[in-house]
């Protein structure tokens, strides 16, 4: 681990010189120079940005693969598709993100006591649980969902520049809880929980928080898409969509705050140029993470950084040479 160590902050330092910039030029000028469903299509990255971003606290942090992630971004977008008539808009984020950590919590409370392979059948069974109840239950819609979603008086610009915000903003606040000690203790939790728990370390605690961390942040994302989108329904939960974002971790690098960003962006415009292709899709893509498994088993952001790592080295070797 030491000896990848500095590659992994040079590729960490070099993603985050640039993404920040990045993000924020996007924010402001994709608006002004791309049509609606392209604008709509850049909304949708954004939402996986930070809905990976969430979930990496489970599968990258602290290894925990939930299979059960689309569970609580539906509860964020049913929530959104329920009051966004009688509550408004940033008030109601606030309370889907509110409503899915709390069901994430609850779902926590069974799952954490599990590890490994039964730890993620858990999730699945739960999470899929949620989405036969949204399913059969005709007061959100049925099967059908909930259509004719609308954000207040916030025109299409509007949508797009509430989504930027608060993804921005969120992933902010991700990266700063990453970083803090409860972020490292998930990381040891990840090497080496029997240790932690010998140290006097409340394991459970510190599983049942990243959980519900996790909850939270997807039910944001989901909340956001349901503004977006303009409707909600049950394939919103669908095991499937718990999938995903743990690809696009993978893709992207599991172990680097910025690597689920990566992933979600190619994931995400690779799954629409698919859209024309039913059945094709899940093809290709377990094409692209088998081949990122075999040739970049750390990612996008885990070769860009042996890569940056590499060059900086080949530098620093010619000029103590001359």
């Amino acid at each position: 681990m030491r000896a990848v160590l500095p590659e992994r902050r040079a590729g960490e330092a070099t993603v985050l010189g640039f993404a920040g910039p990045l993000i924020a030029i996007a924010v402001a000028v994709i608006p002004s120079v791309v049509s609606g469903a392209t604008m709509f299509l850049m909304e949708q990255v954004l939402i996986q940005i930070l809905f990976a971003t969430s979930t990496n606290f489970l599968f990258g942090r602290s290894h925990m693969p939930s299979f059960g992630q689309a569970a609580f971004f539906g509860t964020g977008a049913y929530t959104v598709a329920l009051l966004y008539s009688h509550v408004p808009v940033a008030a109601l984020l606030l309370l889907a993100m509110a409503f899915s950590a709390v069901c994430s919590a609850l779902i926590a409370a069974v799952s954490v006591r599990t590890r490994g392979i039964i730890f993620a059948n858990v999730t699945l069974a739960l999470g899929q649980g949620m989405y036969l109840l949204a399913f059969k239950t005709s007061w959100v819609g049925g099967e059908n969902g909930i259509p004719g979603i609308t954000a207040g008086s916030l025109s299409t610009r509007g949508i797009w520049y509430l989504t930027g915000g608060v993804v921005v903003a969120a992933v902010a606040v991700c990266w700063v809880i990453y970083h803090s000690p409860f972020g490292v203790t998930l990381q040891a939790l990840r090497e080496d929980a029997v240790r932690l728990e010998f140290l006097g370390v409340r394991v459970g605690r510190f599983r049942l928080a990243a959980f519900t961390l996790a909850g939270a942040g997807a039910g944001l994302a989901g909340g956001l898409f349901a503004y977006t989108a303009g409707i909600v329904t049950p394939g919103t939960m669908y095991w499937t969509q718990s999938g995903y974002p743990i690809l696009m971790i993978l893709v992207g690098g599991m172990g680097f705050f910025w690597g689920p960003a990566v992933g979600a962006i190619g994931v995400t415009l690779l799954l629409n140029q698919l859209s024309g292709h039913p059945g094709w899709d899940l093809v290709i893509l377990g094409l692209v993470l088998i081949g990122v498994l075999l040739f970049a088993p750390r990612g996008l952001v885990g070769l860009f950084g042996s890569w940056f790592g590499r060059l900086s080295q080949k530098g620093l070797g010619v000029t103590a040479g001359s």
